[in-house]
């Protein structure tokens, strides 16, 4: 919790665009510019963050300060949830001097501290702040050490003068493990001490995953900052890991905020940067991302939907549809999006009922680019009786049926098996749900979820596919085989020249005239 530029604060406020949080949670950001409180505040507002914290600076933070700070928090409708600041002329942030110069762990200057730390809890009562935080420096792991029982009796002294005055207190993470922290909390026992949990600095530090940490803190935590980092250099252990954009670093932050909904969180995300350099442009991406992430995440704690985790970021996935716009995709039978019969609302692709023909709305939509080798991944929501599909190796050119005809291509079958005719019709069960359509038929007892969001996948590794629905395999064939070309021959596809057996092609969603929702859609392109 360095002290960010100048240049970056100023950056924050000319953010532009809106963020509404929703629910229970607030996005913000510090305000270090304390000369025009009423200007800071109306910035906020206009940018549309919905909390935020104040840098404590102990020359400017006066009475009248703390009113002009209450009244612009009222106008404006934006609660100060801490005062920050960590008090001490000689802090140094790298692990060979910070254990002897931050917080109250080291006895220099720890008199001079306390004084600041009681202007702090002052400042909170005056300008209407629940909590003050801090880094409290580096807590020893040995709770059997002189040094360690000093620590606990000052900070218990401390939180009981802010408890006489109605404040809280936040220790802010990283300096040592969540154990080590949680269980000097217990031993200080106050009862009003918290966790303001900074994310990056859990990695930046060497102490722990932060997902990890989020779920060993559990409700001590009442404030987080957003900031990502990566873990400390083996080859120099003497200084902390760096800071890095969100989210190229090492926070997961997709399972952070769906663990913050699972857990009916309440408090602030404050967006806290100390990287240099002209930062506009990614505060704005940033924002919108955390709102987006924790208002796709499931209730009970499922991973945001459209976006994708650290882990499928580095294994190289990409998302084929960004959950908000239509780009990447046009309709099957022009160059541009289909004006209508099909909707994005809430992160969900969704092609609207019709008359149940095929291209019977909007029609077939595919993707701009064409695909050789890859795994694709998409969530899609039937409704009774409903009928689509996922094709891919598609020439939307070879098709002369008409304008009103379907695209033709491999098809993964999405289909209502109990209510749509289709499932009837066929060789032996070739056309229902998860069937290679017309060719190759999908097991009985296939792992659908009625009434929810399944999971298909296809696998193309040159002529080998694979059809998986809800991570269970469900058919897989070889292409550009006798065998194939006989398979073909006997099918629907038969008057089309070379079917399936393309290099490449378009990846399609079907518009069967029947509402199908999609979502989560996602490739990772093979070598």
């Amino acid at each position: 919790m360095k002290r960010t530029t100048i240049a970056a604060l100023c950056a924050i406020f000319m953010l532009s665009g809106a963020l509404q949080a929703r629910q229970k949670i607030t996005i913000g950001t510090i305000v270090y510019d304390l000369n025009d409180i009423d200007r800071s505040f109306k910035q906020l507002h206009d940018n549309g963050f919905t909390s935020c914290e104040i840098n404590y600076s102990r020359s400017k933070c006066t009475p009248e300060l703390a009113k002009q700070i209450r009244t612009a928090s009222a106008k404006y409708n934006i609660p100060v949830t801490t005062v920050v600041g960590v008090p001490g002329s000689n802090c140094r942030w790298n692990f060979t001097e910070g254990p002897s110069t931050i917080g109250l762990v080291p006895a220099e200057e720890r008199d001079e501290k306390v004084q600041e730390y009681h202007e702090m809890i002052e400042f909170c009562v005056q300008c209407g702040s629940p909590a003050m935080h801090s880094h409290f420096g580096f807590i020893p792991e040995d709770c059997a050490s002189r040094q360690y029982k000093d620590f606990v009796k000052v900070m218990r002294d401390l939180g009981n003068y802010a408890k006489k005055r109605g404040i809280m207190i936040y220790f802010e993470t990283g300096q040592e493990t969540p154990i080590t922290l949680i269980r000097a909390i217990k031993d200080i026992g106050t009862g009003n001490l918290f966790i303001n949990c900074d994310l990056a600095n859990l990695l930046m530090y060497g102490k722990s995953n932060s997902l990890d940490a989020v779920r060993l803190f559990g409700p001590l935590v009442k404030e987080f900052h957003a900031k990502d980092g990566r873990y400390p250099d083996p080859e120099d252990p003497y200084h902390l890991g760096s800071e890095v954009p969100i989210p190229t670093g090492d926070v997961d932050f997709p399972a952070v905020m769906a663990e913050l909904k699972k857990n009916g969180f309440s408090g602030g995300v404050t967006i806290e940067c100390e990287l240099s350099g002209d930062n506009v442009e990614y505060l704005a991406k940033t924002r919108q991302y955390l709102q987006d992430l924790f208002d796709n995440a499931g209730e009970n704690g499922e991973a945001p939907v459209n976006t994708l985790t650290k882990a499928e970021m580095e294994e190289g996935w990409e998302l084929l549809w960004d959950g908000k716009t239509t780009d990447g995709w046009r309709s099957a039978r022009s160059e541009s999006f289909p004006a209508k019969g099909w909707t994005i609302k809430d992160g969900i692709l969704t092609v609207q009922k019709a008359d149940g023909a095929e291209a019977g709305g909007g029609g077939d939509i595919i993707t701009v680019r064409k695909y050789s080798n890859f795994i694709l991944t998409a969530e899609f929501l039937l409704t009774d009786g409903a009928n689509s599909g996922i094709k891919y190796f598609v020439n939307p050119d070879i098709n002369d049926s008409g304008a009103g005809a379907s695209s033709i291509g491999c098809e993964f079958q999405i289909l209502d098996d109990e209510r749509h005719p289709d499932a009837k019709l066929g060789v032996k069960g070739n056309r229902k749900l998860g069937s290679l359509y017309d060719l190759i038929p999908a097991p009985a007892d296939k792992p659908y979820k009625k009434g929810v969001f399944n999971k298909a996948t296809i696998i193309v590794r040159g002529n080998h596919v694979e059809h998986w629905l809800n991570g269970v395999k469900l058919l897989e064939y070889e292409r550009n085989t006798q065998e194939w070309n006989a398979l073909v021959a006997y099918s629907k596809y038969k008057d089309w020249v070379n079917f399936g057996n393309q290099v490449s092609g378009h990846i399609l969603l079907q518009d069967h005239g029947d509402q199908v929702s999609y979502r989560n859609i996602k490739i990772k392109e093979l070598k």
